[in-house]
């Protein structure tokens, strides 16, 4: 081997930005990030909403001479230094947490983002580079919402089994909905992006961490039910998980359902 680096592994999603900018900034030049499993529960290919707003307060500029950290009132607050113990690293967890508590009640100025955002020729690339999922994902996240976030299993048979009469007509019905959800979308790669440049402007590489297995209540499962062990009323099969061993006496039940693999 020629080369050997440190690094994390880890996802950003569960750190506030305090936290997060200082794994960004601590990580040593030329180690690694490896980004465990970055995917939301409701799509492989989509990010989590939650996950956008952590990293959102350079991206609102909709939100006119305001960004997310200001509306929340803790912009400056607990930003962590290169230096420090267990001592400081408890206060800046304390910090961290307080941050999110608050910051994960900003939603309405996604809304207000949105209103005041216009179409432009990168956010239609964006929809058509993507369409392949976005467009399933986009549909899955409003009929979650018209459904009061019941699974997919429990829509009507027009929706769970994805007739495409009906699913044109949501697109003509709901279409504000369905561009809200790609919006953010767009919101995260834009994010991502810079993100990832700006690792790659400090020496860090990042890996990512393709996940095994999707959610049951996913977008994925229902827009490709053949891909996957269901039954006729789209119930899996059999689902995933692990015997016991060292780590679990009882082993692991995941629920996640298997693929149909000779599909």
């Amino acid at each position: 081997m020629k080369h050997r680096a440190a690094g994390y592994s880890c996802t950003p999603h569960p750190f506030p930005p305090p936290l997060a900018s200082g794994i960004w900034g601590r990580t040593p030049s030329g180690g690694s990030i490896s980004s465990a499993d970055s995917t939301t529960r409701t799509g492989k290919f989509a990010r989590c909403p939650d996950g956008l707003r952590q990293f959102a307060v350079p991206e609102l500029e909709f939100v006119r001479g305001q960004s997310l950290a200001d509306l929340a009132g803790v912009a400056g607050r607990g930003r962590p230094s290169h230096a420090g113990g267990p001592r400081q690293l408890s206060s800046l967890l304390r910090g961290s947490r307080r941050f999110w508590r608050r910051f994960r009640g900003q939603g309405p100025h996604l809304r207000t983002a949105f209103t005041r955002f216009e179409d432009g020729s990168a956010f239609r690339a964006f929809c058509r580079r993507e369409h392949y999922w976005l467009e399933d994902y986009a549909q899955f996240r409003v009929l979650k919402d018209l459904h009061g976030g019941r699974s997919w299993t429990e829509w009507e048979d027009e929706y769970k089994l994805r007739r495409q009469k009906s699913l044109r007509q949501l697109s003509k019905t709901h279409a504000e909905a369905l561009r809200y959800h790609k919006f953010l979308q767009y919101l995260f790669h834009r994010q991502w992006e810079t993100i990832h440049a700006h690792a790659h402007a400090a020496g860090i590489r990042i890996i990512g961490d393709i996940p095994c297995y999707v959610s049951f209540d996913s977008a994925d499962t229902w827009a490709s039910r053949d891909l996957f062990e269901f039954d006729s009323q789209c119930r899996p099969t059999r689902v995933a998980g692990v015997p016991p061993d060292y780590f679990s006496e009882n082993g692991q039940l995941w629920g996640n359902p298997l693929y149909r693999w000779m599909s």
